[in-house]
């Protein structure tokens, strides 16, 4: 994901720092979040179960970190976790994910769907 330099957005009040948006490209989390829509992530906001969120995991050298889109879901008996088309991933209290090397970044509040290539 690139960030966006500006999102135009009908606010009732200034948005947080907390409030980043994003420029998708590449796979993302078909059919909701697809190449070329641009979100809006807020790393303030507990998630709830259904919300679509934004992970981040370990850096490689000489490659920037790995970024993903996952549904968060929480059960009273397994605790939170985050999953994907192909795969899920606990979390622990921190919203890390041992397993994976990776952890919750924010919740998205908002994407703009790109209907078509201009």
């Amino acid at each position: 994901m690139a960030p966006v330099d500006y999102v135009v957005c009908t606010r009732a009040k200034v948005a947080p720092d907390t409030v980043r948006g994003y420029r998708i490209e590449g796979l993302a989390l078909e059919p909701e979040i697809r190449d070329g829509d641009t979100i809006i992530v807020d790393t303030d906001v507990s998630p709830s179960t259904g919300d679509l969120v934004v992970v981040v995991g370990k850096s490689v050298v000489g490659k920037p970190r790995l970024v993903a889109i996952k549904r968060y879901s929480k059960d009273g008996d397994d605790g939170p976790w985050v999953e994907d088309n192909e795969d899920r991933c606990n979390l622990d209290k921190r919203g890390y994910c041992e397993r994976h090397g990776m952890c919750l970044y924010g919740v998205i509040t908002e994407y703009v769907r790109r209907l078509r290539q201009i």
